[in-house]
């Protein structure tokens, strides 16, 4: 499953979720992006699952962000509902929000369930690493990852891959245990 957001004046209705890249291919060829371009999004169909992974194409000072995403079709895991809570209420507080929504391919709701998919990588992340200490807790790390994804999006124009996502995890753990 691979999602489209193409900035561009004849692509906004083609923003949603595609079976095969040759359907975004198709989208992108009739926005004008050049067949260089087109050929970069082929490194998608290679890449090992993970929760996201994109690629940007560019056409001047035109974008189009395609997503890789297996969690569409996976089975929904549980996840913490306080996790999602703090989670959503970093990305809500986050003084990068409303960029972040102009640049997503919806409005505020819909990134926001975005941003709450995340809550099970967060927890997945946060399990890996609870035995280190005992003094760190869940929302140490949940509320500012929040806050982070809304200013990377709004920086980025995508959501942060799994790496990216783990390594900021990361620095806001040993954040909280001081190192």
């Amino acid at each position: 499953m691979f999602l489209l957001y193409i900035n561009h004046v004849n692509g906004a209705a083609s923003n949603g979720a595609y079976s095969t890249l040759e359907e975004i291919n198709g989208v992108l060829a009739d926005c004008g992006f050049s067949e260089a371009e087109i050929k970069r999004t082929s490194v998608l169909e290679n890449i090992a699952k993970s929760a996201l992974s994109n690629i940007t194409v560019e056409n001047g000072s035109e974008w189009a962000v395609i997503t890789k995403s297996q969690d569409l079709v996976k089975p929904v895991k549980s996840v913490d509902p306080v996790t999602v809570c703090y989670l959503v209420k970093g990305a809500v507080e986050s003084e990068g929000l409303a960029r972040a929504v102009e640049l997503s391919a919806e409005g505020q709701l819909e990134f926001l369930a975005v941003v709450s998919d995340l809550a099970s990588h967060v927890d997945d992340f946060y399990n890996s690493v609870a035995d280190e200490v005992d003094y760190v807790f869940a929302y140490d790390l949940v509320e500012p990852f929040g806050d982070w994804v809304a200013w990377y999006v709004s920086d980025q124009g995508y959501f942060p891959v799994k790496n990216t996502m783990n390594s900021k995890l990361r620095r806001l753990h040993n954040k909280a245990i001081n190192l």
